[in-house]
């Protein structure tokens, strides 16, 4: 079976160019031959034919269409432009759904075509050249100025496309540019800016005109890394343009479609043929038809080839068309796929010289000729060999595909297996897809081994080759020697170093010389960290680290010819060593040490050692990770246990992290002797994370500010209940604290004038430097002593002197919260804090109406706190919201209740209007300075938050009595808002029901009377004048309320047509004189207008056939009708429709009175003598009706009569204007001086009409 029995080989080697669609013919083979693809199909639908299209309006771009040399994309565009200029190609697309979406289109454009060559003109002039041609053929010349001539080319491209339009007005034009990429690539930077500004203009015209424009460019522009200086600019393009891009999908369908389209047998054969392989090739197995209708293109092959830079010289078509002309009449293998795939194009690139001159290209086939050579003439494994060369050519392809060769990046040994489906012979029994990989594996490391790892790379971790073409030296060789010759001392020291990086310990210790760092470790029990030191070394070097810290951690040299020295147990020691260590870690740890070493020594290669160095660092930190918990050895008081040994003991599984591993092991070892060292220490259990050393100043912060009123954290509330100043309801109790009482029982074992000394709660544990302080009874820190201390501050227990004349005590704690930790902790003594001013308390407490006798009992005193917080906390709220409203203005029933806010109008200095006084004046300053007292007053209780703070109230009995008679003034701000919020709602009620009533109506006069003698007494409420009794007021607006809606419904039935005088409202509208009347309107000579004044006037009546009174429940005015009284008129509604009634009835007299006269006149008669009888004969039958306004309008009166009236002319006359000519000369006036007035009147009016065939009608 030869490969031609299984496609119908097309080959596709000619490049087509553009202008080949200039003839028809040619054209026509265009479209009919271009296949395409589902996603080639969805961008041609919404995305080019929408850009093109004329017929409706859109923001038009132009269009982009993106291709590598070989895809596809000169076809493309000549199978669009052919079929925008000719409609019946449409027909020959082999889509279905683009032949259907190109109809807007098609033949709508007249086509310009040219191509951009190595020319140096810019843009500008190539495109309008070539336009002024085509311009000059169709017959609409134009001649563009000179690019120095204008400020810009859209208004001469504007017009040059009018003109066109004005010959052709169903067509626009279409210009489609191919080869712009190259062009713009060879512009130097000043022409290309120039360039791009004329592109953006071209994409910014085909909004406006029936111009359209496409181009063909290699790669995407906006985004290509060549044209990064032009940036601004090439943003502005984009925003004009769409991008049409030709991607692997599109070139697979072609490939298969028409390069090697297929019958369903041949499809059938090649995948019976594939499916033999799929279990050596898992994505032949997934992907088994795309195989089937690409073979024997290998999907791998397109994909691969997409990605190599040398885009410019890539044609896949005509690459993929030279391979199968190749194999085309050679048998197919069957013990193999017979797939091409991407190393084939290695032979082309070998096979083209001129290749060679792209950057990068060169270098990468001489180094892979060197492999290539050294394998062919040195490879020990003959039967991989055919794999071996067919690797090196793949991996040289594969180099090609980075921007940069020398990135180290590759192909698996998997990838290479199934992307080249390669093929080694295989016993029966293991022939799988895992046997045939380790052949390709065994291949690769063969290809290592034979060049001596020249030239080509792995990387172990992710298991990628590939050519590294500055590896002119085995660099792995060269460090494996280097670690050879590498003694016990180096190699601790490396994996010292490759140790420190992997704990995140600093670059250097902190003792010069050693490798010690200060070190701390979680004290869980406690939740703090206790400070150490962590040692790369023997024990021996203990007494270097100074001052001494609470243990002392040791990592253990792993290198050591002779038995480990030994040394005296002690508790606060750990030793950590690896035991038990093979070949690997040594081979590991001598490969990062001989890397490591040659990056320091070699001057040439550094980098690459270093990278390499790199490499290991990363085996050896696996490693680690793989393997410390088996191979460490924990030693402690003398007893070496394995890493799951003493897990076991924990409450925490390994870690992965092997500082955290380190630091579990070491504090689960360390926390007895710990809790021997501080066997009263505070345990933070609230927190989930240790105080660090860093941390504790934070902390003790926090704690701080909190006691300072500055709010609550968690920090703060984990802090204090470490410390056993909280008690189980998370209240203040500082004296439950051991560590605060014990401070306090110092001081209370002493005089009455002593104090305490910081020096006595505060000791020197280590000198030096940075000398260590603790508190000699419970070795607490210095930040955690002064928490306590202003603990007691807080709760009025001592005052605590800060230095020179500051001191803090409960009622200036809050200042504690500015100072910074170092103050509070280098603070000089504390002593005793005030008596508490019992008596003035009680004045305040009672005056506050609270209880006064809690604060006699010093254990009611928390109590009395609460309750005085709490009634601050409510009544300073309340005062708030009252000073608020107060300021903001009160009002009721549409009136303030302030009255120091008079209106004045004067004119020439006189008053000549103002707002009257009322009885009962009210000023906001009755209120305001009282409120402002209060509040003030009542803030300044709030800061007595703690027993304590009740000592360093400054007021006096008198001072308080007066805060306090000043508050009851201000209470009444209190009483008067709530009886304007419970009037409010009554109030605004009547207020607009008063607006709906005329101002005299009885029941206004009442509500007024009424709103007067409200206000006024609001007002002596305010002034403490008298009582307000709000329910007393609450009955009588609401009996005003139910009078209200009495008066409200009478009004309401009187003056709004109710259900049964609607319904003969509707009656009137459609009864029988109205249908006369509206098919008498269409005669000229009657007055319309009469007839709509009525139709106006009876639609005006208002109606409501809902209302009852609970509809005024809410609201004063009827929500169905809105009706006001206020603005009803004189007439009652009945008797309004009554005379609209008769009035319609007079209408329809006069109307036919004046008809029937007019049809009468000698040009009404003339012209029914000239009318035929059928015309004639409804006017007869009219004129002959004994009551015309009884009988219905005989058939074609209408009509009839209008002929017959034609000459007739009706006059309005305006009864304003005959009324003013008739007073004209003054009344009273005689008889013959009113008569002459009228005649004179009428001689004007007349004045130009024909007497005989002219009537007048009242407007």
């Amino acid at each position: 079976m030869r490969y031609r029995d299984l496609i119908h080989f097309e080959p596709l080697e000619s490049v087509i160019q553009l202008r080949e669609a200039d003839q028809k013919e040619d054209a026509r083979r265009l479209v009919e031959t271009y296949v395409i693809s589902r996603r080639m199909e969805d961008q041609l639908i919404n995305l080019v034919i929408p850009q093109l299209r004329m017929d409706r309006a859109a923001d038009n771009k132009g269009v982009l269409v993106v291709g590598n040399y070989g895809t596809g994309k000169s076809h493309l565009m000549s199978v669009i432009s052919a079929v925008a200029e000719h409609a019946d190609l449409a027909g020959s697309l082999a889509n279905p759904r683009v032949r259907d979406a190109v109809e807007p289109i098609a033949g709508r454009f007249q086509v310009v075509r040219a191509e951009l060559g190595g020319v140096t003109r810019s843009l500008r002039d190539s495109v309008l050249d070539e336009l002024e041609r085509f311009l000059e053929n169709a017959g609409t010349p134009f001649t563009f100025p000179l690019a120095d001539a204008v400020t810009n080319n859209k208004e001469s491209l504007i017009r040059a496309v009018d003109g066109f339009a004005q010959r052709y007005p169903e067509q626009g034009i279409l210009f489609v540019l191919d080869e712009l990429l190259d062009f713009l690539r060879s512009r130097e930077q000043r022409a290309l800016i120039l360039d791009l500004g004329f592109l953006r203009e071209l994409g910014e015209i085909v909004e406006l005109v029936p111009f359209r424009f496409v181009a063909g460019v290699q790669e995407t522009l906006f985004d290509n890394p060549r044209f990064s200086f032009v940036a601004d600019q090439l943003r502005r393009v984009r925003d004009r343009f769409e991008q049409v891009h030709i991607a692997r999908e599109d070139i697979a369908f072609v490939v298969a479609e028409r390069l090697l389209k297929k019958s369903d047998e041949q499809l059938a054969r090649i995948t019976e043929h594939l499916r033999a392989f799929t279990a050596f090739y898992p994505p032949l197995a997934e992907r088994l038809d795309e195989f089937a209708h690409l073979f024997p293109i290998h999907p791998g092959y397109i994909e691969t080839f997409e990605k190599v830079y040398i885009a410019e010289k890539r044609e896949v078509l005509r690459t993929f068309s030279q391979a199968i002309r190749q194999v085309l009449d050679t048998e197919v293998p069957t013990d193999q796929t017979g797939l091409i795939s991407y190393d084939h194009y290695w032979v082309m690139i070998l096979d083209n010289p001129s290749l060679r001159t792209l950057p990068g290209v060169a270098e990468v086939v001489e180094k892979s000729n060197v492999l290539a050579g050294r394998v062919q003439n040195a490879y020990t494994r003959k039967p991989l060999l055919p794999l071996a060369q067919r690797i090196i050519r793949a991996l040289s392809v594969h180099r090609l595909t980075t921007s940069d060769i020398n990135t180290p990046i590759g192909v698996t040994a998997e990838e290479l297996r199934d992307s080249l489906c390669l093929w080694s012979p295989m016993p029966g029994a293991v022939a799988d897809a895992d046997f045939l990989l380790s052949s390709v594996e065994t291949a690769l490391k063969e290809i290592l081994r034979t060049v001596s790892g020249q030239f080509i790379s792995a990387n172990e971790a992710n298991g990628q080759y590939y050519l590294d073409l500055r590896k002119v030296v085995d660099f792995d060789a060269k460090i494996a020697e280097r670690g050879d010759f590498m003694d016990e001392a180096d190699l601790n020291r490396y994996f010292y170093a490759a140790l420190q990086q992997l704990l995140n310990l600093p670059t250097n210790g902190d003792f010069t010389g050693y490798q010690i760092w200060r070190y701390e470790l979680p004290w869980a029990a406690k939740s703090v960290t206790r400070p150490g030191y962590f040692f790369f070394g023997q024990p021996n070097e203990r007494g270097t680290a100074q001052p001494p810290r609470d243990f002392y951690v040791y990592i253990l040299p792993p290198f050591q010819s002779q038995a480990a020295a030994t040394f005296e147990p002690r508790p606060d020691e750990v030793h950590f060593a690896l035991t038990g260590l093979d070949a690997e870690f040594g081979e590991i740890v001598r490969a990062y040490a001989g890397a490591a070493a040659l990056a320091q020594e070699s001057a040439t290669y550094r980098p690459a050692y270093a990278e390499k160095a790199d490499i290991h660092l990363r085996r050896l930190t696996r490693w680690l990770g793989q393997n410390i918990a088996a191979q460490l050895q924990v030693t402690h008081q003398g007893v070496s246990r394995t890493v799951s040994q003493v897990l076991a003991q924990t409450r925490s599984s390994a870690s992965q992290d092997t500082e955290e591993l380190l630091k579990l092991l070491a504090a689960h070892l360390l926390a007895p002797h710990f809790g021997d060292a501080y066997p009263d220490y505070p345990a933070f259990s609230r927190l989930r994370e240790p105080i660090s050393e860093a941390a504790r100043p934070t902390a003790a912060m926090d704690a701080i500010r909190f006691l300072a009123g500055r709010g609550r954290t968690n920090l703060a509330v984990a802090v204090l209940d470490g410390l056993g100043l909280l008690d189980s309801d998370e209240r203040f109790k500082p004296l439950q604290s051991p560590y605060a009482r014990h401070w306090l029982e110092m001081l209370q074992s002493r005089g009455e004038t002593q104090v305490v000394n910081q020096g006595e709660v505060l000791v020197t544990v280590a000198g030096g430097i940075y000398p260590v302080y603790k508190d000699p009874r419970f070795h607490l820190e210095p930040e955690w002593v002064a928490v306590a201390l202003l603990a007691l501050v807080y709760d009025g227990q001592i005052v605590l002197n800060l230095g020179g004349n500051e001191a803090l005590d409960a009622g200036s704690i809050e200042r504690a919260a500015t100072r910074a930790i170092g103050d509070l902790t280098d603070f000089r003594f504390y002593a005793r804090p005030r008596q508490l001013p019992l008596t003035v308390w009680q004045v305040i407490f009672d005056g506050l109406g609270l209880q006064s006798g809690l604060l006699r009992d010093p254990n009611g005193q928390d109590d009395a706190v609460r309750a005085l917080q709490a009634h601050i906390q409510s009544e300073l709220g309340q005062i708030v919201r009252w000073q608020g409203a107060v300021q903001g203005g009160l009002a009721l029933w549409n009136e303030s209740i302030f009255t120091d806010r008079l209106r004045f109008e004067s004119q020439g200095g006189q008053v000549v209007e103002h707002t009257p006084l009322p009885p009962v004046a009210l000023s906001q300053t009755d209120l305001l300075p009282y409120l402002r007292q209060a509040k003030e007053f009542l803030e300044s209780l709030g800061r007595f938050n703690t027993p304590g703070k009740l000592r360093n109230l400054r007021l006096s009995a008198p001072e308080a009595g007066q805060a306090l008679t000043d508050r009851r003034i201000a209470l009444r701000a209190g009483d008067v808002l709530e009886a304007v919020n419970a009037l409010q709602a009554s109030t605004a009620y009547l207020g607009l029901a008063q607006a709906n009533l005329p101002p005299e109506h009885p029941w206004n006069v009442q509500a007024d009377d009424a709103r007067r003698e409200l206000l006024d007494g609001v007002r002596r409420l305010a002034k403490g004048e008298e009582r307000f009794e709000t329910p007393g007021w609450l009955r009588r607006l609401e009996r005003l309320r139910a009078e209200y809606v009495t008066v409200y419904s009478d009004l309401h039935a009187e003056f709004v047509l109710g259900p049964a005088e609607d319904d003969r409202r509707i009656r009137i509208q459609q009864d029988g004189r109205m249908e006369q009347l509206k098919q008498l309107a269409r005669i000229d000579i009657l007055n319309r207008a009469e007839l709509d004044n009525w139709s106006s006037a009876i639609h005006a009546i208002k109606t409501c056939r809902e209302y009852h009174p609970g509809l005024l429940t809410d609201t004063p005015t009827c929500p169905r009708c809105h009706f006001r009284p206020v603005q009803a008129g004189s007439q009652p509604a009945a008797q309004l429709l009554a005379r609209l009634d008769e009035r319609l009835d007079t209408i329809l007299s006069q109307w036919h009175g004046g008809l029937g006269r007019s049809l009468q006149s000698e040009t009404a008669q003339a012209s029914m003598g000239s009318m035929t009888p059928q015309e004639r004969q409804p006017l007869e039958r009219y004129l002959a009706a004994a009551n015309p306004e009884a009988a219905p309008l005989p058939a074609g009166l209408v009509e009839s009569a209008q002929r017959a009236l034609r000459g007739l002319q009706s006059l309005p006359i305006d009864p304003d204007a005959l009324v003013a000519a008739l007073k004209v000369g003054g009344l009273p006036c005689t008889v013959e001086e009113l008569n002459q007035r009228f005649h004179s009147f009428l001689a004007a009016q007349m004045r130009g009409h024909d007497r005989q065939n002219t009537r007048l009608t009242i407007e």
